[in-house]
This record gives structure tokens, sequence and C-alpha cells, in this order.
């Protein structure tokens, strides 16, 4: 989830170049030239765009076809956008990244890989110095790299060339992180099955549940559930055919049945890929999912049952809706809502809700740095003392837990240990809700599939994960997970099985 950073002195440097400095000066001619102070943005996008290695290799070749000028100064349009015209303005094209990254910080949507992993469409990059794409092998020992690159000096054109080994043997290799090897994977819909674990530790064992309009037991792609102040529970699934349905488990353990909810401006049913639900100590409760569109969309119901229609949620500094890929949310005491998200670029990101407002979307710092966290999965539950515990799944698939104090610092994440180990765990996917008394139940589809449970106590301590027994088996196994603390000391748990 870390990422490399530059040297302390480097980041002064680059700090005062942005804020209009003059420490750092433009590199003189070479072929490699320094791009990382450069101020000069050009187009700013949305979203980066999911690319498959092809479509990058096609959209390189424009530039060498087109014959685009080197130049750190300039902006280059096409059918492909406006890019800054230098090296990591050509890879940013390439990749189709949001706006014009520099070299220094194309990290933040990449990741290192093995030399010998190198691929079409790939990078080799020095972050203070020059990237290029690699496309294939020159050699048999792969030490001589086929390159497409925007170098100086000014003037120079878009090539394809062959470098030596010495030289590529400096630059270190990344892969876009959007990279689609392959079509994109879809959910699969699986059994879906309801528990309690009771205050005493003892667990009433897995329950199919039935579907819509059905007795009958049924799929689901994605769940959530929330426990309401009087006892009842709701309970939010994205269905087998991806429409998001809600329904209530009352106080007196009967269930109302599964309703589809309507889209945004439309009576037709909404679809969704996550989803997640909070009840607040008035009686509402808050639905927010990613849309089939993959916005993030947000409603309430009322304490009278009516509901408000989802409406899209704004992004960081833009009145444009936010593009996710998970969401959680939980009420606090005081009738606040804190919402994080896994937006697009694969963030984290943290708002707050307090009556109708929304303070801005916040990236989340990721472990021992300031860059943001990249997350696969969130989760998150406020607790009585205003504090909110945000739990993750990290881009490099481990779980990482961390503390926002009601002064709003943030403890910053860590790694939780695994079962029966020190090692960090990995996981697939989370949940988290807390108790009244401090304590907070941590619910995680491991590495195997495996789900399993602990406890983080009232002194912040933790019990050690143990697994939790499916139908007939020491262990259940599943895709998704989700939990709701009580107030009494029981837990609700909802899950989609395998």
């Amino acid at each position: 989830m870390s990422h490399r950073t530059g040297p302390t002195l480097r980041g002064i440097l680059l700090a005062a170049a942005v804020t209009g400095g003059t420490l750092l000066a433009p590199a003189g001619p070479a072929l490699a030239q320094d791009d990382i102070s450069i101020q000069l943005t050009c187009e700013i996008r949305p979203n980066h765009l999911r690319t498959t290695r092809a479509e990058i290799l096609a959209r390189s070749q424009t530039w060498i076809n087109e014959g685009v000028p080197y130049s750190q100064n300039n902006c280059y349009r096409n059918v492909h956008g406006e890019y800054r015209a230098d090296c990591s303005g050509f890879v940013s094209m390439a990749w189709g990244v949001r706006y014009s990254y520099t070299t220094f910080i194309l990290e933040n949507v990449s990741h290192e890989i093995p030399r010998a992993d190198l691929q079409p469409g790939d990078a080799l990059n020095d972050w203070d110095s020059h990237v290029a794409l690699f496309v294939r092998w020159a050699d048999a020992a792969k030490t001589m790299p086929v390159v497409r690159e925007q170098a100086g000096p000014d003037g120079s054109r878009t090539v394809e060339r062959t470098w030596t080994a010495a030289q590529a043997a400096q630059y270190v290799p990344i892969r876009y992180d959007h990279l689609v090897e392959a079509a994109p994977p879809t959910d699969a819909a699986d059994p879906m099955y309801h528990q309690i674990r009771n205050a005493d530790t003892t667990w009433t064992g897995f329950q199919p549940m039935s579907g819509y309009d059905t007795d009958a037991p049924a799929d689901a792609k994605d769940v959530a559930v929330a426990t309401a102040p009087d006892g009842s529970a709701h309970t939010v699934i994205i269905g087998a055919d991806d429409v998001v349905y809600h329904q209530i488990r009352n106080a007196d353990t009967t269930w109302t049945g599964f309703q589809p909810l309507s889209g945004n401006g439309t009576t037709t049913p909404a679809k969704g890929k996550r989803v997640a639900v909070t009840a607040g100590p008035d009686g509402s409760a808050q639905v927010v999912i990613i849309g089939w569109d993959d916005k993030v969309y947000h409603q309430t119901r009322t304490p009278d049952g009516n509901w408000t229609g989802f409406q899209p949620v704004n992004g960081m500094d833009t009145t444009l809706p936010a593009a996710g890929k998970d969401v959680a949310i939980d009420t606090l005491p005081d009738g606040s809502a804190h919402l994080v998200i896994v937006g697009a670029d694969d963030v984290a990101y943290h708002r707050v809700r307090t009556g109708v407002d929304w303070t801005p979307f916040r990236a989340l710092a990721g472990n021992g740095t300031t860059t943001p966290a990249k997350a696969k999965r969130v989760a998150v539950t406020g607790m009585a003392d205003g504090r909110v515990q945000v739990v993750i799944v990290g881009w490099d698939d481990k779980v990482y837990h961390q503390i926002r104090n009601a002064d709003t610092t943030w403890t910053g994440f860590q790694p939780v240990n695994g079962m029966d180990t020190t090692t960090p765990a990995a996981g697939k996917d989370v949940a988290i809700d807390a108790h009244p008394d401090g304590s907070a139940q941590l619910l995680i589809v491991g590495g195997d599939d495996g789900i399993y449970h602990r406890v983080r106590n009232a002194d912040t301590s933790w019990t050690g994960f143990r697994p939790v027994a499916g139908i007939g088996t020491t262990l259940a196994k599943g895709s998704q997970v989700s939990l709701s603390a009580d107030d009494d000391g029981n837990a609700q748990i909802v899950v989609v099985g395998h």
C-alpha cells in the first residue's frame, strides 16, 4: 500500500517548483530530460482510463505517426486527449491517465514489477529523469528493450528505438494500475446467508436467506446490514440480477421480504455493483451504492419508511458525480455519517455527512507515507465517543486499520496481523462495526476465501482471528461479508457464501 518516495531534498525542491519557486530549473537538452518540475497540466479528465495493452500501443503509435515534437512547455491534442508533450505526458496519454503526470508521480497510478515480467504497454521509469513505454525485448537475454519515448531536446519527434542493456538497467519497470489484462471479471452471484453472534460469543449458525418474492434461498453479489436502535436491522443487497434490494429484519426476528429500490430519477429498479447501509439514531437509514454506471449514489429512508430517492454524490473538488469501486458508510450517535469509498483511481477517500451537508472528499494516506492509500475494499464504523475506525484491503491485498479521532486527526493505517501469526493478514473483503462499549467486531474474507472473525476490545487490544463455521463445515467460505454490532452485544452477519 505504501509507495516509494524520493529524497527529502528532492521533495523540498519539488514543493518550491510547484509554488512558483526557481530552485528547479528545466534540465538542459539531453536524450532524457527531467520533467518532474513541470507545472503545465493540460487537460484534466474525470477518471483514469481502464485499458488493454493493445489500446496502449495503439495510442502511443498515434504520436509516432503524427511526429509530435518534444516540449515541456506545450500541450499536444489528438483524438486521445490533450497531454503535455514530454516523456511522462506521452506515457500518461498512452496509458489514459486523467491528466499529464510527471515521472515523479507516475508511481501513484502504477506499481513496480519484476524486470523479467515486462510486457507491451508497461513502462521503464527513472523518477527524477525519464520514462519510456516498453514494447518488446530486442534480445533473447531480455536486457535490451525496444521502447517508445518522447525524449528531448526540444523539437525531437516521438520515436521507437532500442536501448542498451546499460541504459535499461537504470530504470524501474512499472505497470499501470488500471490495466485490463483480459475481459473485466464480473462478480458471481452466490447464496447469501445470515446468522447472529451472541453477546456470550456463541454463534447461531448460518441460515440461507430468501430472495425477492420467494421463500426459496436466493443469490446475491454484495450484501450490507445495519441495526437500528429499536433492534430491527436493515439488509440491502445487490441481487443476482444486479438490482438493489432492501428488507428489514424486525426485532421479533421476522423478515419483511426484499423489495427493489428505484433508481436515480426513475421508478425502474436501481442496478448496482456495491452497496452499504447505515441506521441512524432517529430511526432513519442511509443507503449508498456504486451504481451500474460506476457512480456513487446516496439516499435516505426516513423514520416513517419513505425513501428520498438515489442522488449522485459529487467527487473530490468537483461538482461532477464521484466514480467508485467500493463503498462503506456508518452513522455516529450524533447523527453524522462517515462515508468511505474506493475511487475510480483505487484511492481510499473519506467524507462526513451532517444533516444534509457533506464535507469534501479527502484522500486517506497510506501506511507509513503521505501518498494516498490504494485499496480494493473498505469498511467503516462510528464509535460512541466520536471516533471512527476504518479498515481496508490494500492494493497489496493486506488488511489495514486506523482510527479517526474525535478531533479529526488520523492515527494512520497499520497492518492487521493474520490468524496465529504476526504476519499481516491477507484479505478480499472486510466489515467492521462497533458496540457502545467501545469494542468492535471485524470480519474478513481471507486470502483463502475463508471467513474469519476477531474483536478489537475497548482497551484497543485484539483477540485472535478465528474461522467462522459454515453449514456442515468448520470454515465458511465466501466472497462478501457484512456485519452489524447491536447495542445488546449481539452482532448480525450477512455474507455471500461459496
